[in-house]
């Protein structure tokens, strides 16, 4: 006669795997939840559904399908980029490249500066160590960082010399110029990755972290161009977007000016530290101080609708698309490989 001693117990194998479907479902239902409350009662959301629900016209929707469609090629050229920096260390598919990207965005949603989005791709690396994995990811971010900042300067230091803040241009120029002389720095840094490396090595408390930066080490400066383009070609796209907005709700503004003001909103936001999910108010406040002081007082409600809108579609579709991946995506296998 058997008894209960006789069942042999689950296997650690199958727990892990277990506890794994569990996380997965935990975070798209945590996601799922996020997102709802961050979408009740906010003043964007309102603005944006009541505009839909005004007497807005076939152009409006035009736009709104054209910024839709841009959405792909965004997280596409952020998908490229990637797969082209961590072929240093495994060779991924863009199909699996694309599924670490959406599922890092789905994940940053819930971390402070979106920190969260390196954990999450580097979990779908098989082969490859998952800390060097995080250390080349970081350099596509940096890369994006410096083409944001300086291409949004631009945009800032126009914007404010045509339309003086605090009736002094000079602001805005010296401030320009401060920040200019901090974007060359790191500029220097990113396209010097190994003499930056190896003067880390010379810091006793960062000798034992090298091992995990030495990838950083092989990229010619050519390719740390290549990527710094793609990014550059990233942040265009987005201000494309939300000039594509802004013209749905029929705020009147030209191109230049549009431009001009969005990479005003862009370069302010960087500096403010700030978690995606609950970025949307931090994002329409700054719209409405930049546009502010240059359109009418009555836009306000179709900037808002527009800024909305941007926020929807570049990080709450990726989001849930990026959390139905993680739902059916492998990465046991991943997490047997070194990651020490």
């Amino acid at each position: 006669m058997s008894t209960n001693n006789d069942i042999p117990p689950p296997q650690a194998s199958t727990l892990k795997k277990w506890t794994i479907r569990f996380v997965k479902v935990a975070i798209f239902i945590g996601l799922l939840y996020l997102i709802k409350w961050q979408l009740s009662g906010k003043l964007g959301a309102d603005v944006f559904w009541e505009k839909l629900a005004g007497d807005l016209d076939g152009q409006t929707y035009l736009f709104i399908a054209l910024a839709l469609l841009l959405m792909p090629l965004n997280w596409g050229l952020e998908t490229r980029k990637w797969q082209y920096l961590i072929r240093r260390l495994e060779q991924i598919s863009f199909l699996r490249a694309i599924v670490a990207v959406l599922s890092g965005i789905t994940l940053s949603l819930f971390t402070p500066n979106r920190v969260g989005e390196y954990g999450a791709r580097v979990l779908l690396l098989q082969k490859a160590d998952k800390i060097q994995g995080a250390a080349i990811t970081m350099v596509g971010s940096m890369a994006q960082l410096i083409a944001n900042s300086a291409l949004s300067l631009f945009g800032f230091v126009i914007w404010y010399t045509l339309l003086p803040l605090w009736g002094k241009p000079i602001i805005a120029l010296s401030f320009g110029l401060m920040a200019a002389i901090g974007i060359v720095l790191v500029l220097s840094a990113y396209l010097n990755l190994k003499a930056l490396n190896h003067w880390l090595g010379h810091i006793k408390m960062l000798k034992k972290w090298l091992y995990y930066l030495q990838p950083l080490s092989n990229f010619h400066r050519s390719e740390l161009w290549r990527v710094l383009g793609i990014s550059a070609l990233r942040y265009c796209v987005y201000v494309t977007q939300y000039l594509f907005l802004l013209w749905a709700f029929k705020v009147p503004i030209s191109s230049f000016m549009g431009v001009m003001g969005i990479g005003s909103i862009f370069f302010l936001q960087t500096l403010i530290p700030s978690i995606a999910l609950v970025e949307l108010g931090i994002r329409g406040n700054l719209a409405l101080q930049v546009f502010g002081s240059y359109l009418a007082h009555n836009e306000g409600l179709s900037i808002m609708a527009a800024t909305f809108l941007l926020w929807f579609i570049n990080l709450v579709l990726p989001a849930l698309l990026g959390g139905i991946a993680l739902l059916f995506v492998d990465i046991n296998t991943s997490l047997k490989s070194r990651s020490a």
